[in-house]
């Protein structure tokens, strides 16, 4: 048999709303715990599959936006951020290597994003524009069964926003 994470966790939450809620009776702080735990495996069945895609995409539209502006700015803090990472960074290719390197490249993102000579550039500000937008849906895909995005049933899938993005690039 091979694993298939989303049949474990379909299987578990039809436990939990079949067996386990029913059970809880007039406990309604158990109900609610249950609630969550029901929810939060909805949220999973969503989104697990998509993880390394997710990845991949942020991955590539980091190293779009940065691999067009870290040579137009004049910076040394910006410099010393690019030494600091290793020198396959932007070309990685293996999911597992781009989620340990997202990091460092959210930092040298954010060491550019603040460089007051890139912040007069209206043609950098597009980008990054472009950029968080995107990064904002991604986000929003990933939490809208989570209960805390406003109506997140009526929100583009993880699916959808990772396919469109990548049919789409940055």
């Amino acid at each position: 048999m091979t694993p298939n994470i989303n049949q474990y966790l379909s299987s578990m939450k039809k436990a939990l709303d079949e067996v386990v809620l029913p059970q809880l009776g007039h406990d309604a702080f158990a109900k609610e715990q249950a609630a969550i735990m029901s929810a939060t495996l909805n949220l999973l069945l969503d989104v697990q599959s998509h993880e390394s895609t997710y990845i991949d995409q942020e991955y590539q539209d980091i190293c779009t936006l940065l691999g067009e502006y870290l040579d137009t700015a004049d910076s040394t803090s910006i410099a010393q951020s690019v030494a600091a990472l290793p020198s396959d960074a932007l070309e990685l290719t293996v999911t597992d290597q781009k989620k340990t390197q997202l990091p460092a490249l959210k930092a040298v993102l954010t060491t550019l994003i603040t460089n007051t000579e890139l912040k007069q550039n209206p043609d950098f500000q597009s980008r990054l524009d472009r950029y968080t937008r995107r990064q904002i849906a991604r986000e929003t895909a990933w939490l809208r069964k989570s209960g805390f995005i406003a109506n997140g049933d009526n929100q583009p899938s993880i699916a959808e926003t990772l396919a469109e993005q990548s049919t789409n690039p940055l």
